[in-house]
């Protein structure tokens, strides 16, 4: 059975849509709504066999939530118990924090704990969202220890004024954490919020950590949404087709009922109004005056904003703004195909020193009409880098409304519930990208052509006395490329490959650049072993992918993979059950620009009992640390060398099972 997966996006924020949802988007209030769905013949989403309740046994576990600041009981927290293939148990700890689970049989069980204002807990976590711990209860075993810590959400709050002293109102408002993405600290949307009637704004559900506040002031009139909805109040009624199982790249139609059949979505405008935030007038030239984008607290990119560090159940008041209007450009131009004007093509300008961000926020964003055209009506001063990519693939509709040509797309795809992704388009993937300085006159004439992008493909092979996968099993594989330095500024970061039926694989396009390629879904008994480019592993390496397409590479399963386990003890022999192992290459050039998700660097939460395992690490040589309870072990390049004062040494082969012991070492950081 399929389902089919909607996606709107309007301004550059996408929402899904998942089937029977009602989605509500607060910019002029747009309402989506799905009908019931089932695609291609099947149950109901998200069937299957439902879970057994637990046995009766004599096995008890009692403990207490409590705040992992102040150490005190955390009342009414829902700590909910679970053990894979049966129904979870819940209970709700009284007023000083306290639950008991009875009756237990023996089983390995995993314990969360929710409450209001409150990060999720976990039994063994030592940080917000890091990793938990396991409880292996014996028969007729008693636990009478266990502790729930949980963290107290933080709270940023302000006012944002405009250049008189005015509160302003509807001001967009967002917040983004520091994190250490492809070895680099970044910053990641973490919340957002829009100022009230009196300017002021609240961001809260933020666990503790580095924050950036930022006002992405992007003109609504330069967006996809007020285009759209600004000119209209009516019901707009969008058909649209999508490619089904075996429909071979952007043919047949998929919707309610089956195959075969349009899959209709309504949007409704509710035009109640509201002013556009950004907008502060007009120069006497007739120029547009708008607040620009302003990252805290007058900064106008994310490498000058001040950090705001955020303690559980911090309440940071006083993150105000005033900002000033600037006087805005035109920026113009025109996009051609292969086959002619690139007609409702979404392009972006985003800063040129908008680095520090895995996402662009407050990049504006507009929309080619028919002829190719594009304008961005209001565009501060300064150094832009212009980009477009134009995806082939079934499921898109243009909407265009308004004189300035602005557009809302709707796309839809059919994702397989067996892991299968549908079939590659066979159209390719084309590009543009140009750099594009502003000052004060308007930028007209810029003229840009649509480039082919870059395919890999390459063979997939499988090592080892296990039986080889079936054909349906090859097509589980799941194939990306995914930008080296983390960040989703061209084509979503990644592009998702197909596995065929003849052991073969090609991804779609990108641009020029540098990629990791990611392959996960192994078949059952195999583990992936590694993507080789002659003797490059290019699932580790980058690889620098320019002019034409890439072939040659080979996806190499095992049935025989690495692991790495041990114990890890404190300084006087006893084993450490609050440390966290990290394992890292010797090599300090492989510590960043890896990807998201570097193969070579991990980490692993301790068990109960002291003994970590990693399993599938790739062969090669190691620095493996244990760092103590409260160290994060983030991959961050300078955490890391100070790690290797004390880390110990380790070779892993192809297919080889290793134990170490470690030693818990503090690191002298955080």
């Amino acid at each position: 059975m399929d389902r089919l997966s909607i996606t709107l996006t309007t301004a550059g924020v996408a929402v899904a849509i998942a089937a029977g949802a009602i989605v509500h988007a607060t910019a002029q209030q747009i309402i989506m709504t799905t009908q019931d769905t089932r695609v291609a013949g099947g149950g109901p989403l998200g069937g299957g066999a439902p879970d057994r309740p637990l046995s009766a046994g004599t096995g008890l576990i009692v403990g207490q939530a409590i705040d992992a600041s102040t150490k005190r009981p955390v009342a009414d927290a829902l700590v909910t118990l679970q053990s894979s293939g049966y129904l979870p148990a819940q209970v709700l700890a009284d007023t000083e924090g306290r639950f008991v689970f009875r009756d237990l049989p023996a089983g390995r069980f995993n314990l969360t704990a929710t409450r209001p204002g409150y990060a999720d807990g976990a039994f063994g976590r030592v940080r917000p969202t890091g990793p938990s711990q396991s409880i292996d209860l014996a028969a007729d075993q008693k636990l009478a220890d266990v502790t729930m810590p949980m963290w107290k959400f933080a709270v940023v709050s302000g006012t944002v004024l405009d250049e008189n002293g005015d509160p302003l109102v509807g001001a967009p408002v967002r917040i983004l954490r520091q994190a250490i993405v492809a070895g680099k600290r970044q910053l990641q949307q973490a919340g957002q919020e829009t100022t009230d009637d009196r300017g002021t704004y609240r961001l809260s559900a933020l666990t503790p950590g580095d924050y950036v506040v930022v006002l992405p002031m992007t003109p609504n009139s330069d967006s996809l949404l007020d285009g759209l909805l600004g000119k209209i109040g009516d019901r707009v009624n969008a058909s649209f087709n999508v490619a089904g199982r075996g429909g071979g790249g952007a043919g047949g139609n998929v919707a309610v009922g089956g195959v075969g059949s349009l899959f209709n979505v309504q949007m409704a405008a509710d035009l109640s109004g509201g002013a556009d935030a950004s907008t502060a007038g007009l120069t006497d030239d007739g120029h547009i005056l708008s607040y620009p984008t302003t990252f805290y607290p007058t900064a106008g990119s994310p490498a000058r904003a001040t950090l705001i560090t955020l303690a559980s159940g911090d309440e940071r008041l006083g993150v105000d703004f005033q900002l000033r209007p600037v006087r805005t450009a035109k920026v113009s131009g025109v996009i051609a195909g292969p086959d002619g004007p690139a007609q409702n093509l979404s392009v972006t300008l985003t800063p040129a020193d908008y680095d520090d961000l895995v996402t662009p926020i407050g990049a504006p964003q507009t929309t080619t009409d028919g002829t190719g055209r594009f304008t961005f009506i209001s565009v501060p001063p300064g150094s832009y880098v212009l980009r477009a990519i134009k995806s082939p693939g079934a499921g898109e509709i243009s909407i265009t409304r308004g004189p300035n040509g602005a557009t809302m797309m709707v796309r839809a795809m059919v994702i397989s519930n067996d892991g299968a992704p549908p079939p590659l388009p066979t159209d390719a993937t084309l590009w543009t990208e140009a750099s594009v300085p502003v000052a004060a006159n308007d930028v007209t004439g810029l003229s840009l052509s649509l480039r082919p992008a870059i395919r890999v493909n390459g063979t997939i092979a499988f090592n080892g006395g296990t039986a080889k996968p079936t054909a349906d099993q090859l097509q589980a594989i799941s194939v990306t490329l995914e930008a080296a330095d983390g960040r989703t500024a061209v084509a979503g970061g990644s592009a998702r490959g197909r596995v065929d039926p003849n052991g073969t694989f090609q991804t779609m396009g990108v641009p020029p650049g540098k990629y990791i390629l990611r392959v996960s879904g192994a078949p059952q008994g195999f583990s992936f072993f590694g993507a080789m480019m002659g003797t490059r592993d290019v699932s580790i390496d980058p690889i620098e992918i320019a002019g034409s397409d890439v072939g040659g590479i080979a996806l190499t399963f095992t049935d025989r993979p690495t692991d790495l386990g041990g114990m890890v003890t404190q300084s006087g022999g006893t084993p450490d059950s609050g440390a966290s192992v990290i394992v890292f290459p010797t090599d300090p050039d492989q510590w960043a620009g890896h990807g998201a998700s570097p193969r070579r660097i991990r980490t692993a939460r301790v068990a109960k009992d002291g003994s970590f395992d990693i399993p599938n690490l790739p062969p090669g040589q190691y620095l493996a640390a244990a760092v103590p309870d409260g160290i994060s072990p983030d991959p961050n390049p300078k955490f890391l060398e100070l790690l290797t004062r004390t880390a110990t040494r380790i070779e892993i082969g192809p297919g080889e099972q290793k134990k170490q012991t470690l030693q818990t070492a503090n690191p002298g950081v955080r």
